[in-house]
């Protein structure tokens, strides 16, 4: 075959390669994005998915997400802002949920006031306040 036939197909298929790559790269890029946003708007859905949860194991996946996944901005002042307070009303969700158990209970407080000392106040009171909507269910 003739050296310069190679050469050129040799070269069309290094540009289809760097083409390859520039599409991966931005493919990636995009869902990126895509799961940024995604977890902007979860927090509420989580809550609903709590409410709505029939099995521990389920319930037990759901806050190892949110563990995984939130945390608290930091508290500049006494008032608590909207993301804390959905963040605490999952907390609440959780404590109210009935195929919750006392170590799910105890590992999710435990670990919230770990992430955020400063909110430790209010970890328990909502705690407690999902503990006493659980016993009028």
């Amino acid at each position: 075959m003739n050296p310069i036939v190679l050469l050129s197909i040799l070269a069309a298929i290094i540009v289809a390669l760097i083409i390859f790559v520039i599409l991966l790269k931005s493919f990636k890029s995009n869902k990126k994005v895509v799961n940024t946003e995604k977890k902007q708007s979860t927090i509420a859905d989580l809550i609903k998915e709590v409410k709505e949860c029939t099995s521990t194991n389920e319930l037990n996946k759901i806050v190892l997400y949110f563990l995984q996944n939130y945390s608290f901005s930091a508290k500049t002042s006494k008032t608590i802002n909207d993301d804390a307070k959905l963040m605490l009303e999952f907390l609440s969700s959780v404590c109210a949920n009935n195929n919750s158990d006392a170590k799910m209970i105890s590992f999710l407080s435990t670990e919230l006031s770990k992430k955020n000392p400063s909110y430790a106040k209010e970890i328990d009171i909502y705690e407690k306040m999902g503990i006493a909507k659980r016993k009028f269910q």
